[in-house]
């Protein structure tokens, strides 16, 4: 229990050390009207990935490791499947209600309603195959998985914000680094079979 404790432990650390000199450099070189909108921006994606959930991401990793070896990749393709239908729902509510989220978020990330979207599309699937690896109790995983994103994080946020992407560098860091720990968590799975 130690080993695994001290595991995830050092991945959540990593991960933070390096979303904070992420911060850093993002608020040396935004100014204070940008990088409140990439805040504002993330707090929308927060609140769709909670409307998303319904629960989804504790369910899962329950039900993956009660499971038999046998019915886990059944469990978690139903998984995906229910999150990538609300995946569509909310983001289709989202597009449709993009007019009163560009006003919100004051038009500062230019295509917000899609950079918004394709945060929470990334953020989404990653928490529920991330939940999956959790009912597999892949700690090592997970733990390089967290590493990897908050790396891709700093590595894309600093590259794009030294060539002038204004606060788009960050919306489009979160998506890919959530993206790429998705496709990794999906890798990662025993078997690497969704049913499907």
């Amino acid at each position: 229990m130690a080993r695994h404790v001290a595991i995830a432990s050092s991945g959540s650390v990593i991960s933070l050390v390096a979303v904070f000199a992420e911060a850093v450099v993002a608020v040396r070189l935004l100014s204070a009207d940008a990088y409140g909108t990439f805040v504002l921006a993330t707090v929308v994606v927060a609140f769709l990935t909670m409307l998303a959930d319904l629960g989804l991401k504790a369910a899962i990793t329950q039900a993956v490791a009660a499971a038999p070896e046998s019915e886990r990749s059944a469990l978690i393709a139903t998984a995906v499947g229910i999150r990538m239908a609300t995946i569509v729902v909310v983001a289709v509510v989202a597009f449709v209600a993009g007019g009163a989220v560009e006003s919100v978020i004051n038009g500062e990330l230019g295509n917000t309603v899609w950079l918004v979207i394709a945060m929470f599309v990334a953020t989404s699937l990653d928490e529920v195959l991330i939940a999956s690896l959790r009912g597999h109790e892949a700690h090592r995983s997970i733990a390089m998985l967290q590493v990897t994103r908050a790396t891709v994080r700093l590595a894309t946020t600093s590259i794009l914000l030294s060539i002038d992407w204004g606060p788009e560098a960050l919306a489009v860091s979160w998506a890919g680094a959530y993206g790429v720990s998705a496709l990794g968590a999906f890798l990662a799975l025993p078997g690497r079979s969704l049913g499907w």
